[in-house]
């Protein structure tokens, strides 16, 4: 095989992009199947007045309110903001501001968002 520098040069060039690329969507949102990334602005607890709980959540007694782990997702389609209502699975720890990959239902309509994970702070 004959080599010049310039094909070496090149050959390094490709190595070294290789090894800088980003990781194949291990920290991307499924844009294809309807998740969005949102972000926790809120909780939803036992204390929460009634008269502030969603829709999705005004049957919910305040032993289940006390029990389980409800937060208010704030995130944006195209250029409105939206605001959705999902429980926290398992363990899962949050603060306010965290990101998460959301899939939005409507709360209106009783349906409580999934949460399926916290999505990695932003790169610098």
């Amino acid at each position: 095989m004959n080599t010049t520098p310039f094909t070496l040069l090149a050959l390094a060039a490709a190595l070294a992009c290789a090894a800088c690329a980003p990781l194949p969507a291990a920290h991307d949102v499924d844009w294809k199947n309807g998740a969005r990334h949102g972000w926790v602005s809120g909780f939803y607890d036992a204390s929460t007045p009634r008269s502030e709980l969603p829709r999705c959540l005004a049957s919910v007694t305040a032993e289940e309110l006390a029990n389980h782990r409800f937060v208010r997702i704030d995130y944006r389609h195209s250029r409105r903001m939206m605001v959705e209502v999902g429980e926290l699975p398992g363990d899962m720890p949050v603060k306010l501001g965290d990101r998460v990959e959301l899939w939005p239902q409507d709360c209106d309509q009783g349906k409580l968002s999934r949460i399926s994970r916290v999505m990695p702070p932003p790169a610098a």
